[in-house]
């Protein structure tokens, strides 16, 4: 029971952390981030359909487009890759094994994510003072 509160305990953390990101990078303040419109249209596509792409099991292919879209580094990709991880954080457990994936990765997604972006910083700002 201790290991499933302390995942339970590690997504919540990192739903938070991404909407504190959200906050911070984008001006984005909701507690649903994915109901946050997207205002490019092409970026707008990308995230349903990676989105889509998690929902009908295809975790670990979505999570390879999206890290094929982010190594340019445009900031409008940051802000599609915290939603998706959002997403991907609010999946139960026995969803993402069942599809091969772990929370543990979410986490590492998520960790490796505001790495590239430069904005650990902030993130390890957040993870201190909760």
């Amino acid at each position: 029971m201790f290991a499933s509160f302390e995942k339970d305990y590690i997504m919540r953390i990192v739903k938070e952390m991404v909407r504190t990101l959200l906050k911070l990078l984008f001006d984005i303040d909701t507690t649903r981030p994915m109901e946050e419109v997207i205002r490019e249209a092409q970026e707008e596509e990308t995230l349903h359909r990676l989105l889509e792409m998690i929902d009908s099991g295809l975790v670990n292919e979505a999570e390879n487009e999206l890290y094929e879209i982010t190594l340019d580094g445009d900031r409008i990709h940051l802000k599609t890759a915290l939603i998706f991880y959002y997403h991907l954080a609010e999946k139960d457990e026995d969803f993402l094994l069942s599809h091969g994936y772990t929370q543990e990765e979410v986490k590492e997604g998520v960790e490796d994510l505001i790495e590239r972006y430069g904005v650990k910083d902030i993130a390890e700002l957040f993870m201190n003072n909760c």
